[in-house]
């Protein structure tokens, strides 16, 4: 279950994405941000709207995005290209899970390994009331 990396760890890739519930041409991702931590310099991030037509009030809710900005956004495809800019070599990601989606975050990452953060939190602190990252952070 638990696969150790070998080896010095460069960039450390943090990966959050906001998911419908609906797929939309196979995508359910309608946001993407992702901040890239190195040991050395000062972090790169990349953040991005997806176009997705099913986004509901639930998802406006929890995103406070418009159905006009998510509308108008580019296709998955141009995101997850700027995302592997934005990725680099890193030969994971840190992923925070939201309403199911690690299989597609993994997807969005190019098939790089992801580390699940809400599983590690659950697994290594299981006294937690809650895993959100407000309570992680706490």
């Amino acid at each position: 279950m638990l696969h150790p990396f070998h080896g010095k760890i460069g960039p450390v890739p943090v990966l959050f994405a906001h998911t419908g519930a609906e797929a939309d041409r196979g995508n359910r991702i309608y946001a993407v941000a992702v901040i890239v931590l190195y040991p050395d310099k000062a972090p790169d991030t990349y953040t991005s709207r997806v176009r997705y037509r099913f986004f509901s009030l639930r998802d406006r809710r929890v995103s406070n995005l418009s159905r006009q900005e998510v509308e108008s956004a580019p296709e998955i495809d141009t995101v997850t290209a700027g995302l592997e800019a934005c990725l680099g070599e890193a030969p994971f990601v840190v992923v925070w899970s939201q309403r199911g989606n690690p299989g597609e975050l993994e997807r969005l990452c190019g098939g790089r390994r992801t580390v699940d953060l809400g599983f590690v939190a659950e697994y290594f602190l299981p006294d937690l009331e809650s895993f959100s990252p407000k309570a992680l952070w706490e």
